[in-house]
């Protein structure tokens, strides 16, 4: 058995009155004192020891039925924030997010992606000038996460594969040099699955289906991702569903990649807003190809299901389109494709429909940081 010092103790009760604040989000003294059921002396001390430490503050005062009012502390949710981007082929989207895991400022540039330095600096530019003109210190940020389209290393400095970006084996040295803040990789996939899970905890186990211009997706158990062996788990958008079919970039035929992304919707139509603008006009031609659409993604996602039976979240740019209809016929067509047919529709939409990967990359150091204290 583990023996537990003073020093043990002290920590906890820190822990236990941050996390007390953090949750009520403005609180007295002699409420945390009663609630966690220490002492006022006890209280006061690590109170002292947090504003100390600049991560709660005095912040006016609670009424009360008899007596004095009591001084309300709450946390300073800019004492410690993170930056999360987001890389696209033809753009950058910027986070910042606090402690509340709340986006503070957010800015989307077109910037074209190339494997190389002049990239780099040129992001790390557009992020110093981002930071400059928030409100927080740059002493306050944790870190710079980046999201990529393609598989991320264990320990996040290096991309394992970036086919659509063609940054296979990019690290993130071509842009620490330019910060004075950790950066971090992510899977931009593993990103929006993060930022839903921050929003809605209550969901421990699902998986985390985005489609935008490409498909990609996370398994989310217990709350962590689950990565796999090498890191590879997920990856559904290279499930093969028509070995004769569409060439994908990867080099092979009929993944899912080319049946069930917004590229493969769309084809010579460069725009989605067009696209559904024309389909709930009842365009002919379009709920055809919508049909067909949902069709492969009743396949893609019965095949999901019988691996892992669990919730289904449907995320990504196509959340900003979908209405009821189009998930009933989703769920009549996984019924007709299913070997198992359930009463109970086990698919949703995505609630976080803005900027949900560079906010999904600033939340994983959020997270670890509440987790130390």
């Amino acid at each position: 058995m583990e023996r537990v010092t003073v020093n043990d103790i002290k920590q906890s009760n820190k822990s236990d009155i941050f996390h007390h604040i953090y949750r009520h989000k403005k609180i007295s003294k002699q409420k945390i004192a009663t609630d966690l059921q220490m002492s006022l002396p006890t209280v006061t001390h690590n109170l002292a020891l947090l504003q100390k430490q600049e991560l709660i503050r005095m912040d006016g005062k609670i009424d009360s039925a008899v007596g004095r009012k009591a001084t309300a502390y709450t946390i300073c949710p800019e004492a410690k924030v993170t930056i999360g981007i987001e890389v696209a082929q033809n753009y950058a989207i910027f986070s910042l997010i606090n402690l509340y895991g709340e986006a503070m400022k957010e800015q989307r540039l077109d910037l074209a992606f190339n494997n190389g330095e002049q990239y780099a600096r040129d992001l790390c530019t557009i992020l110093e000038n981002f930071i400059y003109g928030s409100s927080v210190s740059e002493k306050n940020i944790l870190e710079i996460g980046i999201a990529f389209p393609g598989l991320i290393s264990f320990d996040g400095r290096s991309v394992i594969y970036g086919k659509i970006l063609n940054n296979t084996g990019m690290t993130t040295d071509i842009f620490q040099k330019y910060l004075n803040v950790p950066c971090r990789f992510f899977h931009n996939a593993s990103c929006v699955a993060i930022a839903e899970q921050w929003m809605h905890p209550e969901i421990r186990d699902a998986i985390y289906l985005t489609i935008s211009r490409h498909v990609g997706a996370a398994i989310m158990i217990d709350k962590k991702i689950y990565t796999g062996k090498n890191g590879r788990s997920g990856t559904i958008e290279h499930s093969t569903i028509n070995p004769n079919g569409r060439l994908c970039y990867c080099g092979k035929k009929g993944c899912i990649e080319t049946y069930c992304s917004l590229n493969s919707l769309l084809g010579a139509d460069n725009s989605a807003d067009d696209f559904f603008r024309a389909l709930r006009r009842q365009d002919a031609e379009k709920k055809i190809r919508w049909h067909r659409f949902l069709n492969y993604l009743a396949i893609a996602i019965n095949n999901l299901h019988m691996f892992l039976d669990d919730k289904i979240i449907i995320d990504g740019q196509i959340t900003q389109y979908m209405i009821q209809e189009d998930l009933d016929e989703l769920n009549q067509l996984i019924l007709i494709n299913t070997a198992f047919p359930e009463k109970d529709n086990y698919i949703e939409l995505g609630r976080v429909r803005t900027n949900p990967v560079s906010r999904g990359a600033g939340l994983s150091a959020i997270k670890e940081f509440l987790d130390s204290i």
